[in-house]
């Protein structure tokens, strides 16, 4: 026979050690989630939110940064970087910023053009060619008034399209190799590097409205992936690293009210 008395002991040793082990529990899932929410909590102060310029190593004023990023609380981020004549590369993406690292995505950058040309060239037996340009907009709807000048050697010539968008441009035959720039309402600018003076052209331009410089338009950065890892990343600043561009500082720039 089984003994009542050491059956009821065991039992409430059982019961003891059960509702011991579960207040065990109850204390380690307690601090698995002090330590989740303190991560979290510490991990929502890690954003970027605003805009930032590549601080330079050897100028750390901001007016000298060229490179900016402004990041959106959407994931989406811009990027321009401009020189002495405009921008030189631009780009717009998604952003990713985990504990350890930032992927920039350009996947959003849309390629800005003030236009574009038809060139036919062709030769003659003379002793000067001649350039033959038709202006449209990019609805094909003649654009009068458009100032054309072609950079030859000495001093430019050319003149304005007449209400059909054309003007004939004549030029004594050489070798040489100019640019030929339209600007359109004192404002919109479109430019070809090389027009070779040897050579004959009928030329079809079609031109945006919208005033846009080629100044303005510079390189996109398109479909391409930046990885970096994160050096620091504390208050208004922030340090990342690949193995590109190395080291590389981010200091937000100040809201002016």
């Amino acid at each position: 026979m089984i003994d009542d008395k050491l059956l009821m002991d065991n039992g409430l040793n059982i019961i003891a050690k059960s509702n011991g082990a579960q207040k065990a529990n109850k204390k380690r899932l307690l601090l698995l989630l002090f330590f989740i929410s303190a991560y979290a909590f510490t991990f929502a102060q890690r954003k970027i939110e605003g805009k930032y310029y590549i601080k330079d190593k050897e100028m750390h004023i901001e007016c000298c940064a060229t490179d900016t990023y402004t990041f959106y609380s959407n994931g989406i981020f811009d990027y321009a970087e401009e020189g002495e004549l405009g921008i030189v590369h631009y780009g717009k993406g998604h952003y990713t910023l985990t504990k350890d690292s930032l992927v920039l995505n350009y996947d959003l950058t849309e390629v800005k053009y003030p236009g574009y040309y038809i060139a036919k060239p062709y030769t003659n037996y003379k002793d000067y060619i001649t350039l033959n340009l038709t202006v449209y907009d990019l609805e094909k709807k003649p654009l009068p008034n458009v100032d054309v000048s072609l950079f030859k050697e000495g001093a430019p010539t050319g003149g304005d399209t007449d209400e059909n968008g054309k003007l004939i441009i004549k030029v004594p035959k050489t070798n040489e190799k100019c640019a030929l720039l339209l600007t359109y309402n004192h404002e919109s600018m479109y430019k070809v590097e090389s027009i070779d003076l040897n050579l004959c052209y009928d030329l079809e331009f079609y031109l945006t409205k919208t005033p846009m410089s080629f100044f303005d338009i510079g390189n996109a950065i398109k479909d391409e992936v930046s990885r970096f890892k994160i050096v620091k990343l504390r208050g208004d600043e922030f340090v990342v690293r690949n193995d590109k561009k190395g080291e590389v500082t981010f200091k937000k720039v100040e809201d002016k009210k």
